[in-house]
C-alpha cells in the first residue's frame, strides 16, 4: 500500500491506494492470479476486472476511510466521455470524492439548489430504471396485428399527392355559387405558372376582395382511395397531369370551388406486416412505456400522504416568479 497526496488539496485528505486487494480466502495471491499487464485505456482495465469476476470486496482505493470500487471508477470515466488510463480514471474518482467531502464540509449539501437537483436526479433515475425494465416485456402478436390493420393506410397505399388548395367558400354569409366559381377561375389563372407553394399562395392572395371567404390550407398526403375527402376533390387532385401540370382548374364540391396545387407526389408503398413489425413494436413500446410510467407516478402519489392547501396556493405567486 502507498499513501497518495494530490498537490492541489490539503494534506488532511489522506488517500490510501490499495490497488487490487487479494483475499486469500476467496481469490488467492499466487503469481498466476496477479493482475496482468493491461493496456492503459479504461476499456482494457474494465475487461480485466470483468474477466476476474471479482465481488464487491475489490477495493481500488480509500479516501478518508471511504472505499472506491471499480464500478465507481468506471461510472466516473463514462461521465467524462473521455479515453482515460486506469490511473487517470481512478484519480478522477478520487478528486470527485474529495470535492464532494469538501462541499459537504462547507455546507453545500444543505443548499436548496443542490437538494432540489439531487431529488430530481433520484426521481429520474427511478423512472429511467423502471422504464428500461418495461421494455423487456414482449408484445402479444395479436396486438401487433391489430395495430397493423388499424394503421394499414400508412404501410399500404398507392401513389400519394401532397397538396395545398385555395377554396372560395359558398354558403350563408359567403360567396354565391356564381361568385365563388368566378373567384376560383381567377385564382387558377393567376397561379397557373406557380412552381412552389409560396408562389401559389402569393398568386391566389391577389384575387378576391374578401379574404375571409377564401381558405388556403395544406393537406396531408393522400392517394386515390382516400375516403377522408369528398370524392370530387380527390378525383380533381389526381386529374392534374403532374409533374408537367401542378395547378388544377376550379373543382366544385359541397364546400365551394377549389384550386389545387400539387407540391409533391410520393410513390406507392406495400409494406408487409413482417416488415412493419419492428416499427409497430417501437411505437407500442413508446406509448405503453409512457403509460406505465404515468401509472407508476400515480401509484407513488396514491401511496404517499399528500396534502395540497388550495388557499395557500391561490394566495401565493410562486408560479409567476418561476418565469
Amino acid at each position: 500500500m502507498k499513501k497518495h497526496f494530490k498537490k492541489h488539496f490539503h494534506t488532511e485528505f489522506s488517500v490510501i491506494i490499495l490497488g487490487v486487494v487479494c483475499c486469500a480466502s476467496s481469490i488467492g495471491c499466487s503469481s498466476e492470479d496477479s493482475a496482468p499487464n493491461v493496456s492503459t485505456n479504461i476499456e482494457a482495465w474494465d475487461s480485466h476486472i470483468k474477466a476476474k469476476k471479482l465481488n464487491d470486496s475489490m477495493v481500488l482505493a480509500q479516501v478518508n476511510g471511504i472505499p472506491i470500487y471499480p464500478e465507481t471508477v468506471e461510472f466516473q470515466a463514462k461521465q467524462l466521455q473521455q479515453k482515460l488510463s486506469k490511473e487517470e480514471a481512478l484519480a478522477e474518482a478520487i478528486d470527485f470524492y474529495l470535492l464532494e467531502e469538501e462541499a459537504r464540509r462547507r455546507g453545500y449539501a444543505r443548499d436548496k439548489t443542490v437538494i432540489s437537483e439531487f431529488k430530481k436526479a433520484l426521481a429520474l433515475a427511478y423512472l429511467k430504471k423502471e422504464g428500461e425494465a418495461f421494455t423487456e416485456k414482449s408484445i402479444p402478436l395479436e396486438t401487433l396485428k391489430k395495430r397493423y390493420e388499424s394503421q394499414k393506410f400508412r404501410f399500404v397505399h398507392g401513389a400519394q399527392r401532397d397538396v395545398v388548395h385555395a377554396l372560395a367558400m359558398t354558403g350563408d354569409g359567403l360567396y354565391s355559387d356564381n361568385d365563388a366559381k368566378r373567384i376560383a377561375r381567377e385564382m387558377s389563372i393567376a397561379a397557373a405558372n406557380a412552381d412552389s407553394e409560396k408562389a401559389f399562395r402569393q398568386a391566389v392572395a391577389t384575387v378576391g376582395a374578401d379574404g375571409t371567404k377564401i381558405r388556403v390550407e395544406d393537406l396531408p398526403p393522400f392517394d386515390q382511395r382516400n375516403t377522408g375527402f369528398v370524392k370530387p376533390f380527390v378525383e380533381g387532385t389526381f386529374a392534374i397531369d403532374y409533374p408537367g401540370q401542378k395547378v388544377s382548374k376550379p373543382i366544385k364540391t359541397k364546400f365551394g370551388y377549389h384550386v389545387i396545387f400539387v407540391k409533391n407526389e410520393e410513390p406507392a408503398v406495400d409494406i408487409s406486416f413482417t416488415d412493419a413489425r419492428k416499427t409497430l413494436e417501437n411505437e407500442i413500446f413508446s406509448f405503453e412505456r409512457q403509460k406505465y410510467i404515468s401509472e407508476l407516478i400515480d401509484d407513488v402519489y396514491n401511496r404517499g400522504n399528500v396534502f395540497i392547501y388550495d388557499i395557500e396556493i391561490n394566495n401565493s405567486n410562486f408560479a409567476e416568479s418561476a418565469h
